[in-house]
């Protein structure tokens, strides 16, 4: 899949404050597994929200690091804000740059590389509530 097919299934998504990340968290791990990375999701017993983590091989020496979460819709938006759309050279859809888009950067990049050449492992982390509270990330630096 190349990164703009995947763009326009993170963006069909709706996570605006992470109010529920299962089907975000489904999709990225429905994508790696089948790549032969493990993927451990850890939940959050208070907010029933979830980090992912993804890794391939030993010793990660490369990290990928994106939030699933995106801010509410705004006055403004002249197209459906969940449907990647493409006007005038550029990609709209809610998340398409803060962080959806470099979500699907990486997921396509690392779909795209023979893994198996690897010297050293790689990882991907991939947490909720950015925009709102961090509590994603404080739970990543909590388990690592």
């Amino acid at each position: 899949m190349t990164a703009k097919e995947i763009l326009k299934d993170l963006v069909a998504i709706n996570t605006i404050a992470d109010r529920d990340n299962t089907s975000v968290m489904d999709y990225i791990e429905n994508f790696f597994a089948p790549l032969g990375l493990t993927v451990e999701r850890r939940k959050n017993n208070d907010t029933g929200k979830e980090i992912l983590i993804a890794r391939y091989g030993e010793e990660p020496a490369i990290g990928f690091l994106g939030h699933t979460d995106t801010v509410d819709i705004t006055d403004g938006w002249t197209t459906d804000p969940f449907t990647l759309t493409e006007a005038d050279g550029n990609l709209y859809g809610l998340g398409a740059c803060d962080m959806k888009g470099g979500i699907a950067a990486f997921m396509a990049a690392i779909a795209e590389t023979d893994l198996s050449t690897l010297s050293k492992g790689l990882a991907v982390y991939c947490t909720y509530d950015e925009e709102i509270l961090f509590q994603g990330i404080k739970d990543l630096v909590d388990t690592e």
